[in-house]
């Protein structure tokens, strides 16, 4: 609590720094060309302090984020014309009025450079793998991509010409794209090496994920991350809870999970819809080989066997002594002899009541003979039946790794050759049959794990009281949404959450530098800030999306609760923010100062103050009126 109010006041203090400079800028340009300065106050509003020395009046005011010079002649006084005020700013020349002008900016984006040169001396920041990654780590299964046949795992080169850094750019490019954009990728089949390029054309579509629906996805909704398990909190001892379901699974810290039921795995996102879905891991021996095949499994009441065939599968529930209604019991939609062997498909039911039949040859075929369920062995069909009623997860780790930081540059490259993919698959062909085989190469298999939902975890009273209460914070939010709809979508929501199975461990991203030279920095942010401003220009930005001062004081305070090197990067990014915007040609900010100069060097005619006037209050009460939007915007983020 004590460090993040530091933080805070940190935070305010380095955007009241940047003001402070670029006022600076002004003031030291405006002496130096023989401007009087009035005024110069650091903050807005009631004076705390102020004095006077060489003669300016110096003022330190309440409102820190903020601050203003006031050079002599700026403004009508009475029936004085500026013009004529001597030592005025419009008594002097235009180019030196341009200079004062610009000298603010100049000086934010001077700043920045310092600030990104001095982030590149340090050899750079210390940022997740995830953020900086071009390869897909969780795609919606009913987006266009995942249609086109795009997968985690997956690499995005460019978008619409770009050359594609990192996830940042396709929130961004989601959010300020109008029409459709181009992605273009690799398809990357990691078992063999190959690289199969793509290019299509999408369109962006409303995050499902978020009640907004101006808050919009191309269908990638997570970058790819290491899942590294570190038992931090066991302080070396490698210890789980009994109540984790990777209690007795064999994990041990450092190992990082790398496949899972037939997938390899890219990021949580993935694995937790890995875990969640109605699937089982069935080993086949088809054709004298075996073979392992991710099949669907159902409730019997949504399967279509014949009477014979649902009084056979009864027959194994009383031999297994089931509980339950005989109905509510998962089995796959095939016909089994006996011996589990396949016969034939059967129909099952949609959501719709509409009977289906699975492709030909999908999953399973006739004549394949069932030889385990979940690295279960089994011999009888009565054992398969048995072993669908739970959902296993069976995981192979890397172990014995080591993992440094890696350069941003080679980050990928690493990632996909990581892994031994024929130690893998050899060891996933022979996990299942005779247990024996546990490990080939850094590869391990560990035991198979009962995922488990948060509302059938085993809690300890400690643990059950914190639980309780978070559940019934939820609880207490979703009643106060006034919308019934939504509130609707917040309770199935809720329930979804409390209802998701999970392996019940902290899992960690690998970490990379990512230290581009100062020009790169500067060119990057620069790129970024004329997309926004060309997207708000053109519509495809809603301002709701900007941030003011509340915002940045938030990023601010994340940057120093990460580390200093975190902060000069925000820091830089909003001083060079501050620096271009402040020259655009807007009348009320100093680019409208310089327009202005420079039609009086071109026609050689003075801009009478009346003209100035009625073109700068407008401009000015405007920016104000996007100040106090962009604030409330903030703000409401933050209790959002």
């Amino acid at each position: 609590m004590i460090m993040s109010i530091i933080y805070f006041i940190l935070a305010g203090l380095a955007l009241s720094f940047l003001v402070l400079i670029h006022e600076l800028g002004h003031y030291i340009v405006a002496r130096r060309n023989g401007i009087r300065v009035e005024v110069f106050s650091v903050g807005f509003g009631r004076p705390i302090i102020k004095w006077k020395m060489d003669g300016v009046e110096w003022r330190i005011c309440w409102i820190l984020f903020g601050g203003y010079v006031k050079p002599a002649g700026l403004d009508r006084e009475g029936n004085v014309d500026p013009h004529d005020v001597e030592g005025g700013f419009y008594h002097s020349t235009p180019w030196a009025r341009i200079k004062v002008a610009a000298m603010g900016p100049i000086v934010n984006i001077v700043f920045a450079f310092i600030l990104f040169g001095i982030i590149w001396l340090c050899g750079g920041r210390a940022q997740p793998f995830s953020k900086h990654t071009k390869l897909v780590g969780y795609i919606d299964p009913n987006s266009e991509l995942f249609i086109n046949g795009i997968r985690p795992g997956d690499e995005i080169d460019q978008i619409d010409g770009r050359k594609f850094r990192g996830f940042q750019d396709l929130m961004y490019s989601a959010v300020t794209a109008k029409d459709q954009v181009t992605l273009k990728g690799q398809d990357i089949n990691y078992y063999s090496s190959q690289k199969t390029p793509f290019e299509m054309s999408i369109a962006s579509y409303p995050d499902p994920r978020m009640n907004d629906a101006s808050f919009k996805t191309f269908g990638i909704l997570h970058p790819a991350r290491y899942l590294i398990y570190d038992d931090f909190a066991s302080k070396g001892d490698n210890l789980i809870a009994e109540s984790s379901p990777m209690f007795g699974s064999g994990i041990q810290s450092g190992d990082r999970i790398v496949w899972v039921n037939g997938n390899l795995i890219f990021s949580v996102e993935q694995l937790a819809q890995i875990l969640n879905k109605q699937t089982t891991l069935i080993t086949v021996v088809r054709d004298g080989k075996q073979i392992n095949v991710e099949v669907p499994k159902f409730r019997l009441r949504d399967l279509r066997f014949t009477r014979s065939q649902m009084a056979e599968i009864d027959d194994w529930q009383h031999e297994l002594n089931l509980k339950g209604d005989f109905l509510d019991n998962y089995f796959i939609p095939y016909s089994l002899n006996g011996n589990g062997v396949v016969q034939n498909e059967v129909h099952y039911i949609d959501d719709n009541s509409n009977e289906l039949a699975l492709d030909s040859g999908k999953f399973l075929r006739k004549g394949d003979k069932i030889i385990a369920v979940d690295s279960q062995k089994v011999y009888q069909s009565y054992q398969v039946l048995a072993h669908m009623q739970k959902k296993m997860a069976n995981v192979i780790v890397q172990r014995n790794e080591k993992y440094p930081p890696l350069s941003w540059k080679s980050e990928d490259r690493r990632f996909i050759d990581s892994v031994n993919y024929k130690d893998l698959t050899q060891l996933v062909a022979m996990m299942d049959v005779t247990g024996a085989e546990k490990s080939k190469g850094n590869l391990v298999l560990l035991n198979p794990i009962e995922p488990l939902s948060q509302s059938n975890f085993v809690y300890s009273k400690e643990q059950k009281v914190i639980y309780d209460e978070k559940m019934s914070q939820v609880q207490k939010q979703i009643n106060e949404i006034k919308d019934v709809k939504k509130r609707q979508v917040a309770i199935a929501q809720f329930e979804a959450m409390k209802n998701q199975r999970m392996l019940g461990v902290a899992l960690q991203d690998r970490q990379v530098i990512y230290n581009p030279n100062p020009f790169n920095m500067v060119g990057h942010v620069f790129a970024d800030t004329y997309r926004t401003l060309s997207s708000l220009v053109t519509g495809n930005l809603s301002p709701k999306w900007l941030s003011g001062p509340v915002g940045f004081v938030q990023v601010m305070h994340h940057g120093w609760s990460v580390g200093y090197k975190e902060a000069l990067y925000w820091m830089g990014v909003i001083s060079m923010g501050l620096g271009i915007f402040n020259l655009l040609p807007i009348p009320a900010l100093d680019g409208g100062h310089i327009g202005f100069s420079l039609y009086e060097m071109i026609s050689r005619k003075k801009v009478s103050v009346k003209v100035m006037e009625r073109m700068v209050l407008p401009f000015a009460i405007l920016l104000i009126c996007l100040i106090l939007f962009v604030t409330f915007q903030d703000v409401l983020r933050i209790f959002k």
